[in-house]
């Protein structure tokens, strides 16, 4: 993993993709199952991520998810009401990747790309998460300093 102060990247080698095929596929001929699954990723805010899913046999109509809304996506690759969001890949290949462009923080969130069932064909599912990093200017008023909270995501302030 690289990172600089303007995006962050994850870079995986030939090998490393090779090997995670091999993990994601399963066993079953004639069965549509996952080449590629999406992996958990992280983006800095403004920045462009692609969460890749990648279909073997592919039977059932394939969609993408993002915590629990389906997104309705159009046969040129747009996602409906959502412009910064985009299907990218060979579809005819079984490349059917999320990207990502301007990244806000709307956008971290849990991922699922799903392939409907056919006839007797069962239905595949495969979860990744997003966390999108918030950019931070400092303050000349704090001297370039700054102060990193975590907190949970529901705060009750009382």
């Amino acid at each position: 993993m690289r990172a600089t102060t303007c995006t962050l990247a994850v870079y995986l080698t030939k090998k490393e993709i090779a090997k995670a095929r091999k993990e994601t596929a399963c066993a079953g001929e004639g069965a549509q199952y996952f080449r590629f699954k999406p992996r958990n990723s992280s983006v800095l805010e403004g920045g462009e991520v692609i969460i890749p899913c990648e279909v073997e046999n592919r039977v059932g109509i394939v969609q993408w998810v993002k915590d629990g809304f389906a997104y309705v996506i159009q046969p040129n690759g747009e996602i409906v009401g959502h412009p910064r969001l985009r299907l990218i890949g060979d579809q005819n290949a079984g490349i059917y990747n999320l990207k990502i462009t301007d990244a806000s923080l709307t956008d971290d969130g849990e991922y699922q790309c799903q392939v409907g069932p056919y006839l007797r064909i069962k239905p595949i599912r495969a979860n990744a998460h997003l966390i999108v990093i918030c950019k931070y200017t400092p303050d000349e008023s704090l001297n370039g300093f700054f102060l990193r909270l975590t907190v949970p995501r529901f705060i009750s302030f009382s």
